[in-house]
């Protein structure tokens, strides 16, 4: 067996690298932050074009070797436009063990009214076995102050942790379509690459006709869908 002190010095040096990597920390607290940035709306692919590099013999790039990558690439620069939306949001929550489901599914609905994006409770296993309820909130910045009233107030929490994200979404578009009960109602359409992703009827408009006209909900769905897509067959 070959021991460290008899191999080659790249190879010692190499060895001793990964030694010293090892016992290296796993991770820095600033891995820890949930870092987020606004971006305009169009996601570009990276360049493959000149000044490529490879690697000689050594393991240096070299400027005349193209990479594997680039090899299986190659070509122009390509930029395709996604009509995706990208905004910096922040997601508030708090972990509860000791209130009224009630007071919670209050406390959510007085987080909606006041702006919030979503909310949404999620059952968990606290220390020592206890059942919690984690109670989240996604925000625009300006509403962190007010979302963390809502919640130290309408709730038993003592403390909520507060994280920066970035929320990437479909371009989207509101449709006013009629239905056989002289109801109008709004469909929401996203797009994709210049193509229809999804459209959905919106749940208010489609429950208040329902209830008017004494029809299923499914039913009134279904129409507004079939009304839709008749307007426009080729999305």
């Amino acid at each position: 067996m070959l021991s460290i002190g008899h191999a080659a010095p790249q190879l010692r040096h190499t060895l001793h690298g990964r030694r010293r990597a090892s016992i290296a920390p796993a991770f820095t607290p600033r891995v820890i932050a949930c870092p987020s940035r606004l971006v305009d709306a169009r996601t570009r692919f990276p360049p493959r074009g000149g000044g490529r590099l490879g690697r000689d013999g050594g393991g240096h790039r070299s400027a005349a070797q193209p990479s594997n990558g680039d090899a299986i690439g190659g070509g122009e620069a390509a930029e395709v436009s996604l009509e995706l939306l990208r905004e910096r949001l922040m997601v508030l929550e708090t972990n509860i063990d000791d209130l009224s489901p009630q007071v919670i599914a209050y406390a959510m609905e007085e987080l909606l009214a006041a702006g919030g994006l979503d909310v949404w409770a999620v059952p968990v296993l606290m220390k020592k076995g206890r059942p919690a309820t984690s109670l989240q909130v996604l925000c625009e910045p300006n509403l962190v102050d007010a979302m963390i009233r809502i919640i130290l107030t309408e709730t038993s929490s003592l403390g909520v942790r507060v994280c920066e994200v970035e929320r990437v979404s479909l371009a989207r578009e509101m449709h006013e379509v009629s239905t056989p009960w002289g109801r109008p109602v709004r469909v929401k359409v996203a797009h994709l690459g210049g193509a229809v992703a999804n459209a959905h009827p919106e749940y208010e408009d489609c429950a208040q006709v329902a209830r008017a006209e004494g029809v299923p909900l499914k039913q009134v769905f279904r129409a507004a869908l079939d009304a839709y897509y008749a307007l426009h067959p080729l999305d």
